[in-house]
C-alpha cells in the first residue's frame, strides 16, 4: 500500500494534538509498528498521526474488506477525530473547511455504526 497524504505547512490536524493517555514517541513508535504491518512503507514527508493520512489509511482498510480495519478505527480514529472534526468546524477563517468537518463527523457516525462500535 502506498498513501500520498503529504505535510501540510502551517496547521497540522496532528493525533498527538489530541492524545493524552500516551508520551508522543511511544504512540508514533506503536503506529509505525502497525502501518508496517499493513505493508505502508515510512515516508519522512508524512506525518503518520495527520487526520488525513489516518482517513486514507482507513479508506485502503475499507476497500480491500480488511478486517483490520476494526482495530484501526479504535485504535487511531474513534478517540479523536470526532473532536478534530468538531474543531475544525469551529475555525474561524475556514470556510471551506466547515463542510469537511461535517462530512468527516458523518464519516466517523457510519464507520462506527458499520463496525459496530460504541463510545
Amino acid at each position: 500500500m502506498h498513501c500520498s497524504t503529504k505535510m501540510q505547512k502551517g496547521w497540522s490536524p496532528v493525533h498527538l494534538n489530541y492524545l493524552e493517555s500516551l508520551p508522543s514517541f511511544k504512540y508514533l513508535g506503536l503506529l509505525r509498528v502497525e502501518l508496517a504491518g499493513l505493508g505502508i512503507e515510512r515516508n519522512a514527508e508524512v506525518l503518520e498521526d495527520h487526520a488525513g493520512f489516518l482517513c486514507e489509511i482507513m479508506c485502503l482498510l475499507i476497500e480491500a474488506e480488511d478486517p483490520r480495519q476494526i482495530g484501526f478505527f479504535s485504535r487511531h480514529l474513534k478517540s479523536w477525530l470526532p473532536l478534530f472534526f468538531h474543531d475544525l468546524r469551529q475555525m474561524p477563517a475556514a470556510d471551506f473547511y466547515r463542510p469537511v468537518g461535517l462530512l468527516g463527523e458523518a464519516f466517523i457516525e457510519v464507520e462506527r455504526i458499520l463496525l459496530r462500535e460504541t463510545y
